[in-house]
């Protein structure tokens, strides 16, 4: 099982655990699937439960017993025999590490659990392996019983209380901003992308080519990040079959269905046990793929068998109908056998040799031998009864063959049919919150954010509004507030990118304008204090001084953004290159111009997939344009 738990993660993890796992006795111990170790406690005041540990993986509990192997090993007999009603003392998490000490205190040992790879859980004695789940050795240290613990080399792993000058400069500059946040900082893939989504930074930008306003937004979504981790909110994403525990919202897993847990030893113990029945699952359809194969052999077997005997039939039934034909020519051979044995070849078609009193007939394979003193008719007897051997065994045998075949239909059938058992959950599965904002990246790389009504609009401008920026709205009511971020560093491409998208998701979209006027402004000129003796509505901020005014052609395009289908302003796609569609105010309903833009690619969409790009169309209506071609109906 692949890590699950990183170490910000863990720590929330042992935290949950220390109320029910400090005082409780150890009854008994088991080994599961693969490695998994499970201790089955006890606690006055509180009911039986397991604690499972995954070396390489996760810690948990569970209240519902776990399925348990028949017979111990001894090696797990050893380790009942040495901890079997011991006492646990404390629960606790070696540093920021993805290490575990579980201290007992009425028999002087202490149980510790590594999940960092190679994954092991070991008992010691005065910090001497007194039990180790399996040996092992590598260049840094040995671990076995009777040596003294090594723990293994401590790796850097990023704190919440980091500042960004301690862990910036760890970065890998040649790799991938992903990738180093994943390796670099130990913050697992799951946290590298939604770091990078929380930031609005590409997955794929070169460590070296970021910016100081981007290092500082990847500082500030990893703070955000472990902020939400002291006050969890746990929530298991269900990722196609596979399970994906947080402890807080995932902006990366937007539209995943989720369901929200009580705890997040909850979350981590599902995900486990959809990763146990996928592996059940895998390991059935292997099985059947294997009994599959060993049937089609065996098929493929009988099939030739019996294309042989075919062969053999046909030969039989043309020799027989052949020398049938011509029996008339037996009844005197023997009073001049050399003279009548060319006439027999001659007459049957086949090769005739006189050897002593028998006479041989040769059918390619097959052969006849007419003995002086036989009758003709016997010896076609005999044929005829071989014939009939020969037939009732290819029946058998296409039978068995056509049997073999439905079987095999049948268990196709059954492998297609296995699927994953999630765990049970008494919360309903939601759909995942929408982000406030719609977001995109221009053509030069300049971050966008845009309202989505009048409270998002205020809320982009208090909250997200930095100096350098620049502000564009629509002359239009209903207009989104649009902020350019670094936009006074950006160029004139840029701003007008922006201003189309503002424009497309303005009123002017709805009345099917054409076009429509975009002012742009200082990050300075907005303020939400109207003139003295004015009122300023709700939602509603004021612009001071000039204004810039960029107009613009409602139109917006969609592209392929990691494997998902965005809404962008055409501009933005006509200068980055990619664009599958356009789209231009219209009539058409959204989910049909989702469906539209999908038959253009030629590819099938998923429910989910139509939703997702409907709700990115402006006001739910639009039309469907293909290198400048009206996609009608």
């Amino acid at each position: 099982m692949e890590q699950m738990l990183n170490s910000a993660e863990l720590g929330i993890v042992v935290k949950e655990l220390r109320p029910m796992v400090e005082g409780a006795f150890i009854k008994n111990i088991y080994q599961a699937e693969g490695k998994t170790l499970i201790l089955k406690l006890f606690k006055p005041g509180f009911q039986t439960f397991e604690l499972l540990l995954v070396p390489g993986s996760l810690i948990t509990y569970t209240t519902n017993p776990l399925p348990k192997p028949s017979e111990p090993s001894p090696n797990i007999l050893q380790l009942r025999r040495l901890i079997e009603g011991a006492k646990v003392k404390t629960i606790s998490q070696r540093g920021f590490e993805r290490i575990v000490d579980i201290v007992l205190e009425n028999v002087g040992l202490r149980l510790v659990v590594e999940l960092l790879p190679p994954g092991l859980v070991l008992l010691l004695r005065d910090n001497k392996v007194e039990w180790v789940s399996e040996a092992f050795a590598s260049a840094e240290r040995t671990v076995r019983k009777g040596v003294v613990y090594t723990p293994p080399p401590e790796r850097f792993s990023i704190t919440p209380s980091m500042e960004p000058s301690q862990f910036l400069d760890k970065l890998n500059p040649g790799s991938p901003i992903v990738a180093s946040l994943s390796r670099d900082l130990g913050l697992g893939g799951k946290y590298a992308e939604e770091t990078l989504a929380r930031a609005g930074v590409e997955k794929k930008a070169k460590t070296s080519s970021l910016t100081e306003d981007q290092k500082q937004r990847i500082s500030a979504a990893l703070k955000s990040i472990f902020e939400g981790m002291l006050n969890p909110k746990p929530r298991l994403y269900l990722r196609g079959v596979d399970g994906v525990p947080s402890p807080v919202e995932l902006i990366s897993l937007e539209g995943i269905d989720f369901v929200e847990k009580t705890s997040f030893c909850d979350a981590v113990l599902d995900a486990y046990l959809l990763e146990v029945e996928k592996k059940k699952a895998e390991e059935k359809k292997k099985n059947i793929q294997q009994e599959i194969q060993s049937l089609e052999k065996e098929r493929s077997d009988k099939l030739f068998v019996a294309e042989k005997l075919r062969r053999r039939i046909e030969d039989l039934e043309s020799i027989t109908t052949k020398v049938a034909q011509s029996i008339y020519i037996f009844q005197d051979f023997w009073e001049n056998p050399h003279q009548k044995t060319e006439t027999v070849a001659s007459a049957i078609g086949c090769e005739a040799e006189l050897q002593n009193d028998s006479l041989h007939l040769r059918f390619g394979e097959s052969k006849i031998v007419f003995k002086r003193g036989s009758s003709m008719h016997r010896e076609l007897g005999k044929l005829y009864d071989e014939l009939k051997t020969l037939k009732k065994s290819f029946d058998k045998l296409v039978s068995e063959a056509e049997t073999i075949g439905m079987r095999i239909q049948r268990l196709a059938a059954e492998r297609d049919s296995v699927e994953v058992r999630k765990p049970p959950s008494k919360p309903a599965v939601m759909k995942a919150v929408k982000r406030p904002f719609r977001e995109f990246v221009t053509s030069g790389g300049f971050r966008v954010m845009s309202g989505k009504d009048s409270r998002s609009n205020v809320k982009l401008l208090k909250q997200h509004l930095s100096s350098d920026d620049i502000v564009l709205h629509a002359e239009l009511p209903g207009s989104p507030a649009t902020v350019l971020k670094q936009g006074n560093k950006a160029a004139e491409a840029d701003v007008e990118e922006a201003a189309q998208f503002t424009a497309c998701y303005s009123r002017a979209w709805r009345e099917m304008f054409s076009t429509a006027s975009v002012y742009c402004v200082s990050a300075d000129q907005v303020s939400f204090t109207p003139p003295s003796g004015e009122f300023l509505p709700k939602g509603s901020f004021m612009v001071y001084g000039r204004k810039k005014f960029v107009s613009t052609e409602l139109r917006l395009a969609v592209v392929k953004n990691e494997g998902a289908l965005t809404v962008v302003p055409y501009l933005t796609a006509e200068r980055s290159g990619g664009a599958l569609a356009e789209l231009r105010p219209g009539k058409t309903r959204a989910e049909e111009a989702a469906f539209k833009v999908f038959n253009l690619l030629n590819t099938t969409p998923s429910r989910e997939q139509v939703e997702s790009l409907a709700s990115q169309i402006t006001y739910g209506r639009c039309s469907v344009y293909a290198m400048n071609k009206l996609i009608n109906r």
